[in-house]
């Protein structure tokens, strides 16, 4: 199980700042690496695999059977399609219009990805499945 710090909430709003306008790239800022980075400034717990290409990401997703499969795997629990619970930080999986993670930011209403110009938000209504830690 993970664990968030004390002082979570601020470094979640730290963490989402400083990736606002960061741009996508594989093994960067990526979907995977985005989730995996939220994650480490939340809790310190490191999920980041290695990769740089997209076709590294796919091997390893592939390893895993998927977002899904590698998401649950790492936090540990098949987490939950009713998104409505879904809360401030938590991992999220949407189609946009591609299969992607996000992480639900500070306002507890959208989740936020990665796209090539930095992050972007939605509404949760359109996320699939929703992680907690």
């Amino acid at each position: 199980m993970v664990n968030r710090f004390e002082k979570w909430p601020q470094l979640l709003s730290e963490y989402l700042m400083s990736r606002r306008k960061m741009p996508f790239e594989w093994g960067k800022n990526d979907c995977l690496s985005f989730v995996a980075g939220a994650i480490l400034a939340v809790s310190g717990r490191d999920f980041r695999e290695e990769y740089n290409t997209e076709e590294e990401a796919k091997a390893i997703l592939k390893n895993y059977g998927g977002i899904a499969g590698m998401i649950s795997n790492r936090l540990g629990h098949k987490g939950s399609n009713n998104v409505r619970m879904a809360g401030r930080g938590d991992v999220v999986i949407a189609e946009l219009p591609e299969l992607a993670a996000g992480v639900v930011d500070d306002s507890g209403r959208f989740f936020c990805s990665v796209t090539k110009v930095g992050l972007t938000k939605h509404p949760i209504s359109v996320a699939k499945h929703y992680w907690d830690y």
